[in-house]
């Protein structure tokens, strides 16, 4: 395990609960900044775990 392998479950967090939220919770300015540095770290992580990220992200949850 990495130190990366910590990031997905986090980033799956993240991307779940601004999709969820409405304009009145997250600023819409501030979640398109938040969603593309999760985008960049995304963009880092091995293809695995990019893997990983897309079935949780499509679950809304985590599958480590």
């Amino acid at each position: 395990m990495t130190d990366r392998d910590s990031l997905v479950p986090a980033l799956v967090d993240v991307v779940w609960w601004l999709e969820s939220c409405g304009d009145e919770e997250v600023d819409p300015d501030s979640a398109v900044k938040i969603m593309e540095g999760v985008g960049g770290e995304l963009l880092r992580l091995p293809s695995g775990q990019r893997e990983r990220f897309t079935r949780g992200a499509s679950r809304g949850s985590c599958l480590t």
